[in-house]
Parts: C-alpha cells; structure tokens; sequence
C-alpha cells in the first residue's frame, strides 16, 4: 500500500487471514457486484424501470 500524502510505503499483506482462518478476499468483480446489491438492498439506490 502507499500512501502518496505521507511518501511512504506499507507492507501488508492478507496470509494470517488465509492461514487461520481459512479466508479469502473476492474478486474485484465480486465486491462491485455485492457492493451493488447491498446498496440496491438498502435502498440506496433504485433500480430504473
């Protein structure tokens, strides 16, 4: 990760998370596509008819 104001970079990284407990982020295209129906779910957004 970088961080353009503090001109710094982090290391980071999700392998504890995979290791115990088993996880694994989705895809870019999963989250968008969850992140659309939470959104549509809460009525945050309509859908047009």
């Amino acid at each position: 990760m970088c961080c353009k104001v503090c001109n710094t970079t982090a290391e980071t990284s999700n392998e504890k998370a995979k290791q115990l407990l088993n996880w694994y982020p989705r895809s870019a295209a999963e989250s968008i596509i969850a992140t659309a129906q939470a959104m549509i779910d809460l009525g945050i957004v309509q859908i047009p008819e």
